[in-house]
């Protein structure tokens, strides 16, 4: 039996290697992104059938009157500040030179409701000796932004939802207490007792400006460029990220969509985390 948890082994590896001239193929999920399209878009022009089965969705309909059709994700899951939560949309680039296109566009700059910032970011991520969090999908990090230190724990969690708490703080053992009663996972406390050890990094600049979407949804877009650093390896990235800061996740996936349509962008599936430690683990 084979374990596909989409950070050692993903569906997309499994597809691209199964799928061949002639298949048939059927797909049960909640939905089937354009991203999910171009990147097995090779494959499936060869299949001979295809079938797609709906699931439980992400989005729920709303309790509105029936004119009214619109689909968001639950409150309690997008109101990061209150409730620790996030949803953010990767998308990969080309290069620094594509990215600063992106933020000069014409809907980008309409929306744009400051100036860019410019942050210096150097990510340190921490695990135990045995990998206890990364075992478990979680993420402990601690951040440089400028002249702020900020200690963050991510989970996962579903579509492109996740959990997501932050506090000011140099060294992750001294955040934990906090971390928790942000609403972090009580069981990070005994998990981290025998000690954290650093595992691999990131450094890169962020531009990042705050949007506000024509139907009121508000959002951070913010282009990353810089290295992953894993042992004594080190890879270049670009990408563009959107994050929820209030309304309807729809909405963002929308203009995600529009900018990758626009750009030939396509989605970046895995995290900065998951991508410097297999850079750490010789991958």
């Amino acid at each position: 039996m084979q374990i596909i948890d989409n950070i050692n082994k993903t569906v997309k590896e499994d597809l691209q290697e199964s799928i061949r001239r002639g298949s048939k193929m059927s797909v049960a999920a909640a939905c089937f992104s354009m991203y999910a399209y171009q990147e097995l878009k090779k494959q499936l022009e060869q299949v001979d059938e295809f079938s797609f089965i709906f699931t439980s969705p992400t989005f729920v309909k709303e309790r509105a009157e029936k004119e009214k059709r619109e689909f968001y994700i639950p409150r309690l899951n997008r109101e990061s500040s209150l409730y620790g939560t996030e949803f953010e949309i990767k998308l990969r680039a080309k290069s620094v030179e594509q990215m600063g296109e992106i933020l000069r566009d014409v809907q980008v700059v309409k929306f744009a409701q400051e100036k860019l910032r410019e942050i210096h970011m150097r990510t340190t991520y921490f695990d135990t000796a045995d990998g206890a969090l990364s075992s478990r999908r979680w993420m402990l990090r601690v951040r440089q932004e400028n002249e702020k230190s900020v200690v963050t724990m991510k989970t996962p969690g579903e579509g492109y939802a996740r959990g997501e708490w932050e506090c000011e703080g140099k060294t992750p053992e001294e955040a934990i207490g906090t971390l928790v009663q942000k609403g972090a996972p009580e069981e990070l406390v005994e998990l981290t007792k025998p000690g954290l050890e650093m595992v691999c990094g990131a450094e890169f600049v962020r531009l990042t400006q705050p949007l506000r979407l024509p139907d009121g949804t508000t959002c951070e877009i913010c282009a990353d460029g810089g290295e992953l650093l894993g042992g004594c390896r080190k890879e270049p990235f670009c990408e563009l990220e959107l994050e929820l800061t209030r309304g309807d996740g729809a909405a963002l996936l929308a203009f995600a969509g529009e900018l990758s349509r626009k750009y030939g962008l396509i989605e970046e599936q895995k995290s900065k985390f998951v991508r410097a430690r297999r850079l750490a683990d010789g991958k």
